[in-house]
């Protein structure tokens, strides 16, 4: 909306520029994260890559959408593999990358040299300890994590914008540890958020135990 971040797609010329000053200035490497393009099949993203990496860019990283397909649709990671080939620079995937399975495909499909995981470490940061070739945390390890992060949230941001910020949060990891988060939004104060939370995870956890007696009794008989 404001002609920044992918929208500068439109113009190549002025994202080159851009890349030059920040190259010149610092002495950090310099990298860019953009689109495949403006639209599906357009080639504006490899001719960012190319025009970045002339500019003094060291990394791109791609999301293999086009702007136009906001975060919707099916990726297109050989959109991103045609990049890969037109620079010397490393390329990293981004879009829709969940699970190790799903990284292990963005890379061989689009050739790139890693991935980067965005919005889909939201609700389960874990996937960093799975990416690495770690276990998956059990259920206990997943809820200390849910428990730290929000009061870590309530304390960065302070607490009423905490309890707002951590809503989001919440929300995702309900959806991927499956419980009602509907009342908990509701709440006013952060501590209250916190007392919730510990209640959901003591009742998840009662669930979870009367579930393996049943299944043990069952194999039993």
């Amino acid at each position: 909306k404001q002609s920044a971040g992918s929208a500068l797609l439109s113009d190549i010329g002025l994202l080159g520029r851009i890349v030059e000053s920040v190259a010149k200035a610092v002495a950090l490497p310099v990298t860019i994260k953009t689109r495949t393009g403006l639209v599906p099949g357009d080639g504006l993203g490899c001719a960012a890559a190319i025009t970045a990496e002339s500019a003094g860019a060291q990394l791109v990283t791609i999301h293999a959408r086009s702007r136009a397909c906001h975060f919707k649709g099916v990726v297109d990671y050989p959109a991103v593999a045609r990049i890969t080939r037109a620079v010397s620079i490393p390329v990293l995937v981004n879009g829709d990358i969940t699970t190790a399975a799903e990284a292990r495909l963005a890379l061989h499909n689009s050739c790139a040299a890693g991935v980067m995981v965005g919005r889909g470490a939201i609700g389960q940061p874990w996937i960093f300890r799975e990416l690495d070739g770690k276990p998956k945390p059990d259920y206990h390890e997943r809820w200390a994590v849910v428990l730290e992060h929000v009061q870590s949230i309530h304390e960065f941001y302070g607490q009423q914008p905490g309890l707002q910020i951590a809503r989001k949060h919440i929300v995702a990891y309900a959806n991927l540890l499956g419980f009602d988060v509907r009342a908990c939004l509701r709440l006013e104060r952060p501590e209250q958020q916190l007392k919730w939370l510990n209640e959901a995870r003591d009742r998840m956890s009662e669930r979870q135990k009367n579930y393996e007696h049943h299944s043990e009794r069952a194999q039993a008989a």
